[in-house]
């Protein structure tokens, strides 16, 4: 099973409703943008039957380059979490 792209996701969307191909796919994409936009606002977007994204910060961490033979510090950094809804877990178990 290949991956699901936008194009291909716009067009099962326009198959299941009375959208266009270009309607679905712009639907698609405004979404994206929202749930991006919230996450990125320190916001948790929550999809009722599926999931919840949300904002996650790696701390800062030591490691030790071999090849240098010296310490480094990573600064802390930006990371999204999915969690799946148990509804979406035994969709995925049956």
């Amino acid at each position: 099973m290949k991956d699901l792209s936008l194009d291909t996701l716009s067009r099962e969307v326009s198959e299941r409703t009375n959208l266009s191909i270009s309607e679905a796919k712009e639907a698609l994409k405004t979404t994206v943008e929202i749930i991006k936009e919230t996450i990125k606002n320190g916001k948790t977007v929550r999809i009722r039957g599926f999931g919840k994204f949300a904002p996650k910060v790696d701390k800062e961490r030591k490691r030790y380059n071999f090849q240098t033979e010296r310490t480094v510090v990573t600064p802390p950094k930006n990371n999204i979490a999915f969690k799946p809804s148990k509804n979406l877990k035994d969709y995925l178990n049956k």
